[in-house]
């Protein structure tokens, strides 16, 4: 019905009969969904690329995309060629830029 991943629910219920609704409940019944896959990182750029380094930037998947607490980002890299894949783990995911140097 249109729950969000990640999210807090509080619920309270009333009675309703035909002359009308009743008192709430005293307290919620909460509860929290299960976090799914976020979504993609957005405006992913490269910056100051020389020959032996270079800075790549992103930010962060959408709000409405997050789905839970990101906790990392892995980031892939491919020669051109095609010959290798090297995959290289940002631990922190307040940080949108990584520095990849040769």
């Amino acid at each position: 019905t249109g729950l969000q991943e990640a999210v807090r629910y509080n619920f309270r219920i009333a009675a309703i009969n035909q002359i009308g609704e009743g008192p709430l409940t005293s307290t919620n019944c909460s509860v929290i969904t299960n976090e799914s896959i976020p979504g993609k990182p957005q405006n992913l750029m490269i910056i100051s690329p020389v020959s032996t380094s270079l800075m790549v930037s992103w930010e962060h998947p959408l709000p409405q995309d997050r789905n839970g607490i990101i906790t990392d980002y892995l980031i892939y890299v491919q020669i051109r060629d095609g010959s290798e894949n090297i995959s290289m783990r940002n631990t922190n995911s307040n940080e949108t830029t990584f520095t990849a140097e040769g």
